[in-house]
C-alpha cells in the first residue's frame, strides 16, 4: 500500500522540521548556525524518496517553516527517535486512515496536519480522538460529506468532543498553533488546513 507522504523519510522530515524551526528561531545566527543548517539540508538529500516526492515534501516543509517558524514559544517536541526515524508524540499515522473498511490503494494524509494537532494535543493536555481524518470518496459519500471535502486530500481531521469543558481546551489549543479553519459540531471539532477555502474562521 502507498501512504502518500508518511513514509518513514517523510516522518524524519518532521524531525527535521523541528531542528530547523528552532534553528531559525534561535538568534543571533552565527557561522556555526549556518553550518548547522548546512548538515541539516544535507541529511535531508540523502533520504531514501523519489525525486518528485522529495521535491513535494521539500516544499511543504520549506513553506510550514516560512509560515510557522517560532509560532510555538519552544513548545515543539522532539521527534527523533534512537534509530534516527521520526514518531510523533501523541499519535499514529493510522489514526488518520479512512476507517471504512474498504481496501485502499493509498492512504492520503498530510504530515503538517498531523504536526500541527501533535502539538494542539500537547497544549491542550486532554487525548484528542479523532473521529475522521482521511476519507475516501465512496466513504465520504455515505457519510454525507460535501464534495470538495478536505478530508478527501488527507488535510482535514474530526476530534471527538465530551463536553464544554473538553471543547474549550480543544479550541484554545487548535487556535494557539495557528490552525485558521474551525468547525464546531455538538461531539466533535471540525479542523483542516485546506488553503483553497478562506482562513480565519469558526463555525458551526
Amino acid at each position: 500500500m502507498k501512504n502518500k507522504l508518511v513514509d518513514s523519510a517523510g516522518l524524519s522530515l518532521i524531525g527535521w522540521f523541528d531542528k530547523v524551526t528552532n534553528f531559525l528561531s534561535s538568534a543571533p545566527k552565527t557561522e556555526r548556525d549556518t553550518n548547522f543548517w548546512q548538515r541539516e539540508c544535507q541529511k535531508l538529500q540523502n533520504q531514501v524518496l523519489g525525486q518528485r516526492e522529495h521535491i513535494k515534501i521539500l516544499e511543504q516543509a520549506r513553506d510550514t517553516l516560512q509560515e510557522e517558524s517560532g509560532m510555538f514559544q519552544g513548545k515543539i517536541e522532539k521527534y527523533e527517535r534512537e534509530d534516527g526515524t521520526m514518531e510523533f508524540n501523541y499519535f499514529d499515522i493510522e489514526d488518520f486512515y479512512c476507517d471504512c473498511g474498504r481496501e485502499h490503494d493509498e492512504q492520503i494524509v498530510d504530515p503538517k496536519l498531523v504536526l500541527l494537532l501533535d502539538i494542539a494535543r500537547d497544549y491542550a493536555g486532554i487525548p484528542f480522538v479523532i473521529t475522521s481524518g482521511y476519507r475516501c470518496e465512496e466513504h465520504n459519500l455515505e457519510i454525507g460529506g460535501v464534495s470538495d471535502s478536505a478530508h478527501l486530500e488527507g488535510r482535514a481531521a474530526d476530534i471527538k468532543v465530551e463536553g464544554s469543558r473538553h471543547r474549550f481546551l480543544i479550541l484554545r489549543s487548535l487556535l494557539r498553533v495557528g490552525l485558521k479553519r474551525i468547525g464546531v459540531y455538538d461531539t466533535y471539532i471540525h479542523v483542516d488546513i485546506d488553503e483553497g477555502k478562506s482562513t480565519k474562521v469558526v463555525w458551526r
